[in-house]
């Protein structure tokens, strides 16, 4: 059916491989004579590996990855230039308030935190070019594909390995299902609502930079996405506080690092 190549192409997020990799999973599904939003999510959540040479890999469900609740402070990490610029003051901050530090994909020079400290990846590419150095660290890891090659699925450590699906569906966020909705396929939204499926109230951003306004069509849709998906989660859960701790251009309520670097609690 047509209307899946239309989805898939007009988001221009997907590489060939990606893309020829759903078109084989659709193709070969009994639901594919007409449209069907479910089977496009899986082909999206299987697109990185072809059937042939993907495997499960160990894992346990995200809900057992202990030590993150309602009383949790969670510092998400994403990857602008400032969580670089100023990786020094945020390992001050996880060394002064301990929090829960979620980073979008893997951060070798953030040091991990006393409380739990987990390793986000949506993109399957991004995780295993950098799995040695993950899987050898003390990081948790969260990953939103359900499959990987089994040569790599040999090197997953699954104590400390955990899995939440997601979907894609554009303009609509809900992170409290088994299967938690994004309006679009990016790192930093999943990072953002895993910790809000865990029942984290307070968040922390640090490295959620945003795009200028430089006539780039790519930033412009990163920017405008990013944009939507705070605003869809400010009006449905209005009991999350998500506060950027670094310079943003996003509309999200701008704390100051420095500021609880020198305060005295």
């Amino acid at each position: 059916h047509q209307e899946y190549m239309s989805r898939i192409l007009q988001t221009k997020r997907y590489g060939s491989v990606e893309i020829r990799n759903m078109a084989e999973y659709i193709s070969k599904d009994n639901r594919s004579g007409s449209f069907n939003i479910d089977l496009l999510n899986e082909a999206i959540s299987n697109r990185f590996v072809s059937e042939d040479s993907s495997a499960v890999y160990e894992r346990k469900n995200v809900n057992e990855l202990n030590g993150i609740d309602t009383d949790s402070t969670v510092l998400v990490l994403g990857r602008g230039n400032s969580v670089f610029e100023k990786s020094y003051e945020i390992n001050q901050l996880i060394e002064k308030i301990e929090p829960v530090v979620f980073e979008c994909n893997y951060l070798p020079k953030i040091n991990v935190s006393k409380k739990q400290h987990v390793s986000l990846f949506l993109r399957y590419g991004s995780f295993v070019e950098l799995l040695d150095e993950v899987v050898s660290s003390d990081k948790k890891i969260v990953l939103g594909f359900p499959k990987v090659k089994k040569t790599v699925a040999r090197s997953i450590n699954g104590a400390n390995t955990f899995f939440l699906s997601y979907i894609i569906d554009s303009g609509v966020v809900d992170c409290k299902q088994e299967k938690i909705v994004l309006p679009a396929d990016v790192v930093s939204m999943y990072a953002i609502a895993v910790a809000i499926n865990r029942g984290v109230k307070n968040i922390y951003l640090a490295g959620f930079d945003g795009y200028e306004n430089d006539g780039n069509v790519s930033n412009q849709r990163m920017q405008s996405e990013l944009e939507q998906f705070f605003s869809l989660i400010k009006n449905k859960y209005q009991d999350v506080k998500i506060t950027s701790l670094t310079p943003t251009n996003l509309s999200v309520k701008k704390g100051s690092i420095y500021q609880i670097l020198s305060s005295n609690t």
